[in-house]
């Protein structure tokens, strides 16, 4: 059966079960566009993670008593141990006077005393590639406590720790959500389906006594499921954009002095394709389920 055929038994579908094919059409593609919500919902929350972490400096806090050959050293470590942006050193009197700066408008007189010890150590603060990993950095900190002379990590670990945990946790739970409707999109696509061919009996059971093959009379079948996949898909994808651009102005307005929505993207192109190749790929193999036993369906007792 050549392409043209098997166009035209999809349109005689849905020409003679209108009804069900708009119901089956609305019911898959809203199932889809919580898909593609939650698609594009852990996508930038994993961006915003990546952006704001990028944003992180690590600081290294140095044991007192440390010379400048063991500083020197401990530069080299960290140069060594992960490709750092800029590593800068921080002596304990410039840390004293960066505080003396920041507090000079609330205790003038703070750290004036000159017999005041310098309660502060010396560190090297080190930006973050971009390329960086951020629930990663708790490795790297790790690390970089053995290396000799350094006391004490800090990158905001509590807050990295929290929200990695956020977003994997988003993840499984969307992934769950995504398995339960890939289900019921199957039964959606089985039982309108199913109904086609029940309607065609007739017609099936004349292009077997013509010579057709169980490959000929399934294509058509296959590919108008195949169909409903992709269109429900696009539906979904199209929808799902503009709650992202409504949900977008709308956090815009809410949380404008944070610009978080300079992070904010829809699907990524591949991840586009892929829900698009996900739709056709669940038509299509629902389709499959209902007419690979189809000399079974249209010939009750005879066998597959």
């Amino acid at each position: 059966m050549n392409f043209r055929s098997i166009l035209r038994s999809t349109k005689l579908s849905w020409r003679e079960h209108k009804g069900v094919q708009i119901a089956t059409l609305i019911v898959l593609s809203a199932t889809f566009t919580v898909v593609v919500c939650f698609a594009s919902l852990s996508e930038n929350l994993k961006n915003l993670l990546y952006s704001w972490g990028n944003s992180l400096q690590m600081t290294a806090y140095l044991k007192d008593g440390v010379d400048e050959s063991e500083v020197a050293k401990v530069k080299n470590a960290l140069a060594a141990l992960s490709d750092f942006k800029e590593i800068s050193f921080i002596s304990k009197d410039d840390a004293k006077s960066k505080f003396a700066r920041q507090m000079a408008s609330y205790a003038p007189s703070l750290l004036s005393d000159s017999g005041l010890d310098n309660p502060f150590p010396a560190s090297f603060q080190m930006i973050l590639p971009e390329d960086k990993d951020p629930s990663s950095l708790s490795v790297l900190a790790s690390q970089i406590g053995q290396i000799k002379g350094v006391e004490e990590v800090s990158y905001g670990e509590d807050w990295v720790k929290n929200y990695a945990s956020v977003v994997k946790g988003f993840e499984w739970a969307s992934l769950g959500i995504a398995l339960v409707l890939v289900l019921g999109s199957f039964l959606v696509v089985s039982n309108s389906i199913r109904a086609s061919i029940d309607r065609r009996r007739e017609e099936i059971e004349i292009l077997r006594l013509v010579g057709a093959t169980d490959t000929m009379i399934r294509q058509p079948f296959v590919f108008e499921g195949a169909l409903m996949g992709f269109s429900a898909s696009a539906i979904a994808l199209s929808v799902g954009y503009f709650c992202f651009e409504w949900a977008s102005r709308l956090t815009g307005k809410s949380l404008a002095f944070a610009n978080v929505t300079a992070q904010f993207h829809f699907l990524s192109t591949p991840l586009f394709a892929a829900i698009l190749f996900f739709g056709i790929s669940v038509g299509a193999l629902a389709s499959y389920g209902c007419v690979f036993r189809l000399k079974a369906l249209t010939y009750p007792g005879k066998g597959s």
